[in-house]
């Protein structure tokens, strides 16, 4: 069985630190965009209904 040397366990350890850094910041990214599409479909829909409603009351 070869010997790791420990340098290279810390460095191994280190970039899977890095990694999972990585993939954490992209998973609360990916959060924030669909949280902030939701909001913005929400909003236009809002406005949407707003307008037709005015439109609605100034046609009768």
């Amino acid at each position: 069985m070869n010997h790791v040397h420990p340098s290279v366990v810390v460095v191994a350890a280190a970039v899977v630190a890095v990694a999972d850094a990585v993939v954490a910041a992209v998973a609360v990214a990916a959060a924030t965009v669909v949280t902030e599409a939701t909001a913005m479909a929400v909003a236009a829909v809002t406005a949407a209904d707003a307008v037709d409603a005015i439109v609605t009351k100034t046609s009768i």
